[in-house]
């Protein structure tokens, strides 16, 4: 059971990581410049003449969250439905239905199958999972090409500004096509789109929300 919840683990990290996920250093969170130079109104973010720089501005708003929660559904020869919770610096909670579950606190990683208990497992993957959401960092911003401003649409009935671009997976180094939308209101992501050419995903949707209560403990207590 233990051999099993390392390689269910494993294969979720595997997929995720190609997806692209946001980054998580910390950065100057500046208001100038970007999507926030031409507000349409005071406190509505509109997109600028400059759409990789909107991203860049939309990037250091991101990762300077201490809370968020993603839920992904993948389609292809690997089907992936997951939520991962984070929690500043390195909590995370991941639940990939219907069979894992994983917590990561620093350097300690557990993990629970749906017909078992906690478990201890000897993998520090604190070190892989800012890979997992590095495609908006410094560098990051820098294998994205042909950004684009696309027609304003809403997610989850939240106005956005929608971009499109081409990303490269941190992974592999295989390139995607995407498409992300942006609140007008806060100026952080709360949609993207990810389309595969090749490998064991065809389609990635990511939505994200931002909830200040998110908790992340140790599922063991000592």
């Amino acid at each position: 059971m233990r051999d099993n919840s390392i390689l269910a683990l494993a294969i979720v990290i595997l997929v995720v990581s190609g997806c692209s996920l946001l980054g998580n250093k910390q950065a100057n969170t500046s208001n100038s410049g970007g999507a926030n130079s031409t507000a349409a109104t005071k406190n509505e973010i509109a997109a600028s003449s400059d759409p990789k720089a909107d991203l860049e501005q939309m990037s250091k708003k991101f990762i300077d969250q201490k809370f968020f929660r993603a839920r992904l559904v993948g389609t292809g020869k690997t089907p992936l439905k997951m939520e991962m919770e984070y929690v500043a610096p390195d909590r995370f909670h991941m639940k990939n239905e219907p069979v894992m579950e994983a917590i990561i606190i620093g350097k300690d990683t557990y993990t629970k199958t749906n017909i078992g208990s906690w478990r201890k497992v000897p993998l520090d993957l604190g070190k892989t999972i800012p890979n997992l959401r590095d495609s908006f960092t410094e560098q990051g911003l820098k294998q994205l090409s042909d950004v684009k401003n696309e027609t304003d649409d809403a997610s989850a009935g939240e106005p956005a500004i929608v971009y499109s671009y081409k990303g490269k997976s941190p992974a592999d180094g295989s390139v995607h096509n995407a498409r992300i939308w942006i609140s007008k209101s806060s100026g952080l992501p709360l949609k993207i789109e990810a389309t595969y050419p090749a490998g064991i995903l065809e389609k990635m949707v990511i939505n994200y929300e931002y909830p200040i209560d998110i908790v992340i403990e140790s599922p063991i207590k000592n």
